[in-house]
């Protein structure tokens, strides 16, 4: 979704899992058998993946970083001293891969202390291995995962972080009332490899290289709290919080990216939260009672997430590789980030003014084919080739493009190195006609009020048809255009006659003479009609003659000026229509 269009980017909140006890476990497996204690996890749903107590984890790890390594489950007997009980056989990953391997583990005594479940799946080029033992038999057992061979794998897996068994390390073995002996006094811990607090980003998202993961820092240490004494918290504003957490990633790519004020913000809230925190939580609100005090990744992230809108606002055709190095490569560190890049503050501290100034480049230059167009139609605009994209103020990304309206009009136009801001164009914008409608009444069509008349016959204009109607003398497709004093014209629909003819009223009283005829025509219509209009109209659909007559029962006609040929006559007074054919002969 990213990558699909320009204008897009992702910002994500690194986590709060900084101070939790380490619980990510690296593994460089060698020839040596080393291990590490996994708990019997007996918390309810709300901390464990299972309802019942069981021992699980899961593994991930590069499918060729997996393919050598041997593993194992066995246990250690906790009181009334530790001692190993026994382990299962030695597996990998050509034996498990899309298949549950199932065998119990049996301690020297011949006990079965719980039935060990191995899975491992293969994702893309990943493995994902699930180890298990249900309802074992004892829950004080500290169960050993072994590894031989060569390779790399890595396991997250804490109850209160992941609901699934605690890994042991001697910050947690201690809370938990578990032994973590010297070698000296346990000649195994030898080959024991412990957790650490790396690595603790575990989500797809912040993990993408396509996105800005923001850890967070200080932003503040003092301020006025809506009750009680002064607040001087006893930290160092701009570093980083305890809570925030480190990367790397499981590729070993710096995550966060980059780093925001996050812990001792104050921002808006909605007012119930205010009416519970002026009794509750009054010294974690500023002094006008308004904001409370908030802070984590969360707070950090909407830091960034205004950078790279603004940047976007600015560079509004910029990919995500475009705004993820422009605020990389303008973050900054000093003593207190520690050398650059890390795996606390990624590339430095967020720098808003940087980022933007930084992507400076100089203006560009737009032009456009005419500075008047009529409201229907459209000018070109160019900008200067050689940029990767552009996205003009009314939405188009193509140039050059067509533009219709009064402006103003700018582009902004990017390269990998910046944008690049334009002119801004106005038009004179004249007004077009309003699009003709015609109506059919047979073969007679009729164009609605327009300020003048163009008749099309498939296309090609009718020679002489300017008036509002046109007798369909072929079949065909006919349009018509009305065109303003200004120049701006508009075109109807195209309207298609495939059967000649009209609807004709009564035509009792209705009688044209002499048919042939070289000079003269005579027309008679009933006695009630008033003022006529009649048209001769030739084969071509077009107006040979029309004249204008009062009231009268019988019209005489001079058709002496027109060609020879067949004419079809029309006869019309107020909504009365009576047509005819005529013949005029060759002189």
């Amino acid at each position: 979704m990213i990558a699909a269009r320009r204008g897009r980017f992702l910002v994500c909140a690194g986590g709060n899992n900084g101070s939790q006890f380490p619980y990510h476990l690296r593994t460089q497996v060698d020839a040596d058998t080393s291990f590490t204690w996994f708990t019997t996890n007996a918390n309810g749903l709300d901390f464990n993946v299972f309802p019942y107590p069981n021992m699980f984890f899961e593994l991930w790890a590069d499918l060729d970083e997996f393919e050598n390594v041997q593993y194992a489950i066995g246990a250690d007997r906790v009181t009334p001293s530790l001692q190993f009980r026994e382990r299962t056989a030695f597996y990998n990953l050509a034996q498990n891969l899309g298949t549950t391997i199932l065998e119990p583990l049996i301690n020297t005594s011949g006990d079965t202390l719980g039935n060990v479940e191995f899975l491992a799946l293969q994702r893309g080029d990943q493995v994902q291995m699930q180890v298990r033992i249900a309802s074992p038999d004892s829950a004080d057992y500290l169960w050993r995962f072994m590894t031989t061979g060569s390779g790399r794998f890595d396991i997250w897996s804490l109850t209160t972080a992941t609901a699934t068994s605690n890994v042991i390390g001697p910050a947690l073995a201690a809370p938990l009332g578990l032994p973590f002996p010297t070698p000296a006094e346990y000649p195994a811990m030898a080959h024991y490899v412990q957790p650490d607090n790396l690595s603790h980003i575990v989500d797809s998202w912040a993990c993408s290289s396509r996105t800005l993961t923001a850890a967070n820092y200080w932003n503040q240490k003092e301020y006025q709290p809506c009750a009680g004494a002064y607040i001087n918290a006893p930290i160092e504003p701009y570093t980083i919080s305890s809570g925030s957490s480190m990367g790397p990633t499981r590729d070993d790519r710096y995550k966060p990216d980059i780093a925001a004020p996050g812990d001792v913000t104050m921002a808006a809230a909605p007012m119930a939260i205010i009416s519970n925190w002026n009794s509750t939580n009054a010294d974690k609100m500023d002094e006008l009672c308004m904001h409370v005090r908030n802070g984590g990744t969360s707070m950090a992230s909407p830091v960034v997430a205004g950078v790279v809108a603004l940047y976007l606002q600015k560079c509004p055709s910029a990919d995500w590789p475009q705004v993820r190095n422009a605020l990389i490569n303008s973050a900054w560190g000093d003593a207190l980030t520690g050398t650059l890049p890390n795996n606390s503050f990624g590339y430095g501290r967020v720098h808003a003014f940087d980022a933007l100034v930084a992507s400076n480049m100089p203006p560009i230059t737009i032009t456009a084919s005419d500075d008047e167009m009529c409201s229907n139609e459209t000018v070109q605009v160019s900008a200067p080739a050689g940029y990767d994209a552009y996205v003009w103020s009314n939405g188009a990304t193509e140039n050059p493009t067509a533009y219709t309206g009064a402006g103003p009009l700018t582009v902004s136009a990017a390269t990998a190195n910046g944008c690049a801001a334009s002119n801004a164009l106005t038009f004179t914008l004249l007004p077009a006609p309003l699009t003709p409608v015609i109506n059919i009444n047979g073969g007679l069509l009729t164009s609605s009020n327009g300020p003048a008349y163009q008749w099309y016959f498939n296309g090609a204009p009718v020679i002489g048809a300017t008036g509002p109607t046109l007798w369909a003398g072929q079949v065909g497709d006919y349009t018509v255009e009305h065109t303003a004093s200004n120049g701006c014209s508009a075109m109807s629909a195209p309207v298609n006659i495939t059967v000649l003819g009209v609807n004709e009223s009564d035509a009792r009283g209705f009688a044209a003479w002499p048919s042939p005829t070289r000079d003269a025509l005579t027309v008679q219509v009933p006695a009630s009609t008033g003022s006529v209009t009649i048209e001769l109209i030739d084969g071509g659909g077009r107006v040979a003659l029309r004249e204008q007559r009062a009231a009268s029962m019988q019209h005489d006609l001079s058709i002496e000026a027109l060609a020879p040929g067949t004419y079809t006559l029309l006869v019309k007074a107020d909504a009365v229509i009576w047509t005819s054919r005529v013949l005029r002969l060759q002189d």
